[in-house]
């Protein structure tokens, strides 16, 4: 008897947090602020409830981000770009959605290889005998640093995130010997991410109200409108004078209806064609941790918390139509159970976001589901959910690629789910393979085939190394594991994390990742970095195509990026740039980063 109350106990806690997420009861559409007057008036409200009781809520630093409503899946994203007549085929940034580009440390457009050093934008020829840089631009401190490439325009998004400081510069790029400024916007906060759709770029911050760090009540309760609202420092391109404006006008900022923080997330809408003087912004008070794309729409997931909810977390994702250029709107709000592993944890596919989570129950046990979620009014809700992605597993990676849904989730031996997801009303497990090794991130590299990038495991559950996985899942039904390539013991790639540092060239079979080795000191063995080849192909497995190294005197660096431009092989690091054959990556030519004036270029700073 005694476990059935157990039991029924741990059941009615589960209930309870589902039953928030599908309730047509629970209050997730957003509600514009009718004047400046009552934004103020909510931010001081809620920020003396806190200090009342002496509790401070659960605020987010938001690693990716957040967008908001307007005021004032296909295959996946590719790195083949069609050439400009003359040019020669070239990668792009591996991106999740073919049509939505992402912002990148390095960026290319067939001639020119753009990329970040020391706080300067390097510009080197890529059609050069060997690459050499042929223009440099400061922009900023040595600190983080992103690029949208368009045409002759680039937009470079700079942060501060000790000073939680972002800048958005405008570049003129048509003389990449001489490339420059030619506008800026300055404001408080901090950069979670972006998108280019189009000609439409969206920039998404993060900014703690000034009023919140506030210790006395006093001064809450004198606070004014620039205490909870950001202020942008914009130059003027015509006098090259600043002027500070609010960033979000107050009717074009939302909130949830249910409290959510006192931070406020931005997107900037910029047109990219028009350039910054076009901006545009829109806010939502709330945190924000993971930001989607497609080609339609722009989604915002926000994780919730509460200190006095005994179950775990809800995520909470809003959507905002970004199909027209320079405009997005709010659309809809929902709630789904657990916590997304990241951007690849979301996915549109005909109207409908399918949305991989994981959640600690009462039972302190993981919960894996994939839930579909339809636009009924202002509220995305719940219209089909897989059943239990196994016992007690938490998800490692995620990929969706139109009607079908893959998803690795963790054990000793790792299980490979394959989804059927062609009834968003009944989305279900096709099929599941136990392998030894973690998949943390997924990549199509062909009909039917799949790879898997991360780390190999013993059956003990030890780590043995950056490895690959070359799966089938031409039946879905029962998938296989075709291939397995193992790096080396102690080794690891920047593509368990980062998939942008993953380069795969469709016309060899070439796919480039980074990795790290540890090394053993005990026995001698050096830390060291690059980048391994590898071809892919489903008779002949994964084989070594060859290792690249950059190196300052017998040390290697990092390195972060990898592009093809015609028949060659750029990798880029800190140090700088080397060009290599494509298919036998052998040849190297390296090109080093100057030493640039301190003052900028030509003597002046552009910062």
């Amino acid at each position: 008897m005694l476990v059935v109350v157990v039991m029924a106990g741990l059941a009615l806690g589960y209930v309870s947090a589902e039953a928030t997420a599908r309730s047509p009861a629970a209050k997730v559409a957003l509600k514009r602020f009718s004047s400046c007057g009552e934004l103020v008036r909510f931010g001081k409200r809620h920020a003396l409830e806190a200090d009342a009781t002496g509790k401070k809520r659960k605020q987010q630093s938001a690693p990716q981000g957040l967008s908001a409503p307007d005021g004032a899946i296909g295959q996946p994203g590719g790195t083949q770009e069609a050439p400009a007549a003359g040019a020669p085929e070239f990668s792009t940034t591996n991106v999740q959605e073919a049509g939505v580009d992402e912002p990148d440390v390095a960026k290319t457009d067939g001639k020119t290889l753009f990329t970040f050093a020391g706080g300067y934008l390097y510009a080197l020829d890529a059609r050069a005998e060997r690459p050499r840089v042929i223009g440099s631009l400061k922009v900023g401190e040595p600190q983080e640093h992103e690029l949208l490439l368009r045409g002759d325009r680039a937009l470079v998004v700079s942060t501060d995130y000790e000073r939680e400081r972002t800048r958005l510069a405008e570049l003129d790029v048509s003389d990449p010997s001489s490339m420059r400024i030619t506008d800026t916007v300055r404001t408080p906060g901090t950069y979670v991410s972006a998108r280019l759709t189009g000609q439409t770029a969206r920039v998404v911050l993060s900014t703690p109200p000034r009023a919140e760090d506030f210790e006395r009540e006093a001064a809450v309760r004198k606070s004014k409108l620039p205490d909870w609202i950001p202020y942008a420092a914009i130059a003027d391109r015509e006098t090259g004078e600043r002027v500070k404006r609010k960033l979000v006008p107050c009717r074009a900022i939302q909130r949830p209806a249910v409290y959510s923080g006192l931070g406020m997330l931005t997107v900037l809408t910029v047109d990219m064609d028009a350039g910054l003087e076009s901006v545009s912004g829109l806010g939502v008070y709330s945190e924000g941790d993971t930001v989607y794309a497609s080609t339609k729409s722009l989604y915002v997931a926000t994780e919730r918390y509460d200190d006095d909810a005994d179950e775990g977390g809800l995520t909470t994702v809003h959507r905002f139509a970004a199909s027209e250029p320079g405009q997005t709107d709010y659309q809809a709000s929902g709630n789904v159970l657990g916590s997304l592993l990241g951007q690849f944890s979301l996915s549109e596919h005909e109207g409908k976001l399918r949305a991989a989570t994981t959640y600690y129950g009462n039972d302190d046990k993981a919960h894996s589901y994939v839930t579909v979620l339809a636009k009924h009014k202002r509220k995305l809700i719940r219209i089909g959910r897989t059943r239990r992605l196994g016992v007690d597993q938490d998800i490692q990676g995620v990929r969706f690629i139109g009607e079908a849904g893959y998803v690795s989730t963790y054990q000793a031996d790792d299980p490979l789910h394959v989804l059927n997801l062609s009834n968003p009303r009944a989305p279900r497990v096709a099929g599941e393979l136990r392998v030894y090794g973690s998949s943390a991130y997924l990549h199509p590299v062909g009909d039917d085939l799949l790879v898997g990038v991360g780390q190999d495991y013993s059956p003990r559950g030890e780590p043995l190394g950056a490895q690959l996985s070359l799966f089938d899942v031409s039946d879905p039904r029962r998938p296989a594991r075709l291939h397995k390539y193992v790096l080396s013991r102690d080794s690891e790639s920047e593509v368990e994390y980062e998939h942008r540092a993953f380069l795969y060239w469709p016309p060899t079979g070439l796919a480039v990742l980074p990795f790290e080795r540890h090394g053993n000191e005990a026995a001698g063995e050096r830390r060291s970095s690059g980048a391994f080849g590898v071809t892919i192909d489903r008779r002949s497995g994964i084989r070594h195509a060859g290792n690249v190294f950059h190196r300052i005197g017998e040390e290697t660096v990092s390195i972060r990026r990898s592009l093809v431009v015609g028949d060659r092989l750029f990798t880029i690091s800190g140090q700088g740039v080397d060009a290599r054959d494509l298919r036998t990556l052998s040849g190297g030519r390296f090109a080093s980063f100057p030493v640039p004036d301190p003052r900028g270029q030509d003597g002046v700073d552009a910062g």
